[in-house]
């Protein structure tokens, strides 16, 4: 699966499977996920990717901060370019 494939597919399973529960047990820790599943919780994000880089290989994983939401910048996006 491509990386940009892997790291979207891996936030939609988070949002709709993982968020409830991950959020009230590991607010503002990190998941490290593989193929949609959760495979670690992480204190810190340079942890979550060394383990992950370690396990799948560069591209092969993603990581995610728990309980924090997209931003999204609208109109600024384009201003911007």
């Amino acid at each position: 699966m491509p990386m940009s494939s892997q790291a979207s597919n891996n936030f939609d399973e988070l949002e709709s499977r993982y968020r409830a529960d991950l959020e009230a047990e590991h607010l503002g820790r990190y998941a490290l996920m593989h193929d949609g599943e959760v495979v670690a919780i992480f204190d810190d994000k340079i942890e979550a990717f060394d383990a992950g880089r370690a396990k799948f290989g560069a591209g092969c994983f993603s990581f995610h901060e728990i309980g924090a939401r997209p931003v999204h910048i609208g109109a600024m996006a384009s201003a911007m370019t």
